[in-house]
């Protein structure tokens, strides 16, 4: 049997960038859900691993980012926020297939 943990949070860029690092060990990212507070906000969304390499990226996202993904974490990771248009509260929702 499969268990999915759901991991909750925010980040409030300031000055366009703000970042959270994730807590996710030996398992598999299966489903992201990135949303702005305003829907006509505009950001980018990287995912990176505990060596910096960029393991997820969506450029010109505008309100809200749903996506299905398949990307197994050895270690910690980084959800960061950039280029955000508006300095403002910005919720995820990661889906994360434990192993």
């Amino acid at each position: 049997m499969l268990t999915v943990a759901t991991h909750r949070g925010t980040i409030t860029p300031e000055i366009g960038t703000g970042w959270k690092t994730l807590q996710i060990k030996q398992n598999i990212l299966k489903h992201i859900l990135i949303k702005a507070t305003t829907a006509t906000t505009i950001f980018d969304v990287k995912i990176e691993n505990s060596f910096g390499d960029v393991i997820y990226a969506a450029t010109d996202v505008e309100g809200e980012i749903a996506d299905e993904v398949h990307i197994p974490f050895a270690r910690n990771a980084t959800l960061r926020i950039e280029n955000a248009t508006v300095n403002e509260v910005h919720t995820y929702t990661l889906d994360v297939q434990e192993t």
